[in-house]
């Protein structure tokens, strides 16, 4: 099962379209996008959902696919964006996260959006089953003093709620390399090259049962010379063989 993250940047249009269709995902999860961006979206395309609160403007985040049913859960609008779908193939059964965090007032950072999400309970439950997180977290451990001063949830302290449910990253697992030490940016902020302006924020975290075969990360540099996005796409190839088939799926 082929999954392909990315933030398109201020939305969704036919070239961004055309060249992220090659890419023949399984499920495809997008972010800063528009409703109306997925109108015709690729014509193989069978299932899509999209979710935006319409708090500030029209973007928000989707996910689509050709091979998977797709069905949003009840999400929970105080954290922006993490939204729950679970998606089915009529054997396999599981539940993923887009996540796309977004400042709500300024008590909600980045990270409280993420680390409340989680430590609620009508989210928390969703986490001891076959679960992908994936998306633009905007987080990292870039930030750890930053976070200190402002005695709010860490980066880490999410990696680690997350690992305390047997849940992990699958570029981390894969590269065998810690958060803050990543070989790769996923993105370079508002297109800029220089080192301080990269920074790797897109994660795809998942359950014990998914094999992760493969993790790729589109050339940033070129996507963001080509004006597509100024985040990278992240690809992860899994294995569901052990997922147990769900008859009811």
């Amino acid at each position: 099962m082929k999954l392909v993250e990315w933030n398109c940047h201020i939305g969704f249009n036919d070239t961004k379209k055309q060249y992220i269709s090659t890419l023949n995902a399984d499920i495809y999860i997008i972010a800063e996008c528009l409703e109306s961006d997925f109108s015709g979206l690729f014509k193989f395309v069978k299932y899509q959902s999209f979710y935006t609160d319409k708090l500030e403007n029209d973007y928000g985040i989707a996910i689509c696919s050709n091979t998977y049913r797709i069905e949003r859960l009840p999400t929970l609008k105080d954290y922006r964006f993490v939204v729950p779908f679970k998606v089915s193939n009529g054997i396999k059964e599981f539940i993923i996260f887009a996540i796309w965090t977004k400042i709500k007032g300024k008590y909600q950072t980045y990270t409280e959006q993420i680390w409340n999400a989680l430590n609620d309970p009508q989210y928390a439950k969703l986490l001891e089953g076959n679960i992908i997180i994936t998306g633009d977290f905007n987080t990292g451990n870039y930030w750890n003093k930053d976070y200190q001063s402002q005695n709010i949830p860490s980066h880490q302290q999410i990696v680690d709620e997350l690992n305390e449910h047997g849940i992990k990253s699958a570029y981390h697992v894969f590269n065998n390399c810690e958060q803050g030490n990543e070989h790769d940016s996923t993105l370079h902020f508002m297109y800029k090259t220089d080192a301080k302006n990269q920074f790797h924020i897109d994660y795809c975290f998942y359950s014990s049962n998914f094999v992760v075969n493969n993790v790729v990360l589109e050339n940033v540099k070129e996507w963001s010379i080509n004006k597509y996005s100024d985040h990278s796409p992240l690809i992860i190839d899994f294995g569901i063989d052990r997922i147990q088939e769900n008859l009811n799926a």
